[in-house]
């Protein structure tokens, strides 16, 4: 079965209305980039979280905000999140909202390598944060962790880890505790050949939200927009690994092996080999005319019961950025995506209705209305 798009509306935000005030006056809110937005609903209520950048990666935050009932900014309701968690650091982003146990919580990541998740409850009252942040740990882990797609089965707190293969993560959320311990519990093979030779690996976005006998993530995924640089890309960044790979790795380490928290201070230290000067200039010289890439959303299924087992995945695009309006800003926050739209919530409406967050461009928000088609939402 393939799921298709058969009707949306969308609304778009200006990042005037989404900056909060404090953050207003350290800069020109013109200077900011506001992308990545996720819609949740919390009760009667409509919240939205979304990460907050300056140029050049300089300054990456997330903050929170009311809608109202026609998906609006309420006035003056913007929050700077990120700024009110205790352990908080710099470079943090991509935040998720997520309701578990009938409480608030949004998940985000520290970007600055090797990356951690954490996750921190959320007053829905003041929409600043309860205590501080929970990183999540995990054995045999990644240098880049930003995507997991947490969801709630009978109490538990569980992760879609990777999408192809279907790797299931529980989360042990052991309030004695500052850390949270994730395993791995389930892992399914499955074929998404057919979506990935266009339009490139599914990777996490929105989180899983259940309707029924089944859970529905909307993902992103991303393709070169040269053909011949997609031939090229696995020898490529190879190459790239291995000429370019870390100096160093250095820095506190729990007694299992695993990283600990990176807290404000750490001493990470993560510095890729220089290098010689010529040979860097002519790679990012055809890096900028060959390897941009184009980010698009899709969706899929997967059983509402262990294993979870992978239903169904879309067979093409749900969301493109050929749909939307040109960049509106000359100065790319990365010069390598050259259009992006970037799911990063979904809320079920009703019968075969979803409202869906996304950041367009990595420069602003936007929440679209998508109906599937009815085979698909039985």
């Amino acid at each position: 079965m393939t799921m298709e798009k058969i009707a949306d509306k969308k609304t778009k935000f200006t990042n005037h209305d989404l900056i909060p005030d404090v953050w207003a006056c350290e800069q020109p809110v013109e200077t900011y980039f506001v992308t990545n937005p996720s819609v949740q609903r919390f009760g009667d209520r409509w919240l939205m979280a979304y990460k907050i950048v300056t140029m050049g990666y300089q300054s990456e935050r997330f903050a929170i905000c009311r809608l109202d009932k026609h998906f609006q900014v309420v006035p003056g309701s913007a929050v700077p999140l990120s700024a009110t968690i205790p352990n908080s650091t710099a470079q943090v982003g991509d935040p998720r909202l997520l309701v578990y146990a009938g409480r608030l919580w949004v998940l985000y990541c520290h970007f600055r390598l090797p990356s951690l998740l954490y996750l921190a409850e959320v007053d829905p009252e003041t929409l600043q944060a309860v205590g501080p942040a929970h990183p999540l740990l995990l054995d045999d882990r990644q240098w880049q962790e930003k995507n997991w797609m947490l969801f709630e089965y009978e109490d538990e707190l569980l992760a879609v880890y990777t999408i192809a293969p279907h790797v299931v993560l529980h989360l042990e959320m052991n309030p004695r505790v500052d850390t949270i311990r994730c395993r791995r519990i389930n892992c399914t093979e499955w074929d998404v050949s057919r979506y990935e030779r266009r339009f490139g690996t599914p990777r996490g976005g929105a989180l899983p939200v259940r309707v029924d006998g089944a859970y529905y993530a909307f993902f992103h995924s991303r393709y070169y927009v040269s053909r011949l640089h997609a031939l090229l890309a696995p020898a490529w960044y190879s190459l790239r690994a291995r000429i370019g790979k870390p100096e160093h790795w250095q820095g506190p380490r729990l007694a299992d092996g695993d990283v600990r928290p990176i807290q404000a201070g750490s001493d990470w230290i993560y510095q890729p080999a220089p290098l010689p000067f010529r040979l860097d200039a002519l790679l990012r010289r055809y890096e900028l005319a060959f390897a941009r890439r184009r980010y698009v959303a899709g969706v899929y299924a997967f059983a509402a019961r262990p294993p979870f087992t992978p239903l169904t995945i879309s067979a093409v695009p749900l969301l493109h950025p050929d749909e939307e309006d040109l960049p509106e800003r000359s100065n790319r926050l990365s010069p390598l995506n050259e259009r992006v739209v970037f799911v990063s919530g979904a809320v079920h409406l009703d019968n075969h209705r979803w409202l869906v967050s996304y950041g367009i461009h990595d420069e602003r928000c936007a929440l679209r209305e998508v109906e599937l088609a009815p085979e698909l939402m039985r």
